[in-house]
């Protein structure tokens, strides 16, 4: 019993030290994660998997935004090598547009 207790704590403390601290005026204009705000490789490589983030201020909170949407998500392709598996099966925010009124290519 006391090994399911455990095993339960364990996940949901690595749950929580994947979600970035609460955006806020001392965090402004602060990445997500925090290793990009040191090292340009880490930037990089967060940006390219679409991980990275940035604490700014909306209309009446601070939040955090994507900084972009990687080329891959939109093209509906598969993560780069290194980039984590949930990633990977993301689906593009914004759907690509069908051809419905005739004007695609043509099947000839």
């Amino acid at each position: 019993m006391k090994r399911k207790w455990l095993l339960a704590v364990v996940c949901c403390a690595s749950l929580a030290a994947q979600e970035p601290p609460r955006c806020g005026q001392s965090l402004r204009g602060t990445f997500w994660p925090e290793e990009a705000n040191g090292s340009r490789e880490a930037r990089q490589h967060a940006l390219n998997c679409g991980e990275l983030k940035i604490c700014t201020r909306g209309l009446w909170r601070f939040r955090w935004e994507p900084v972009g949407i990687p080329y891959w998500r939109l093209a509906g392709g598969k993560a780069p090598a290194g980039c984590a598996e949930g990633l990977a099966g993301a689906k593009p925010e914004r759907p690509a547009a069908e051809h419905t009124n005739g004007s695609g290519p043509s099947t000839d």
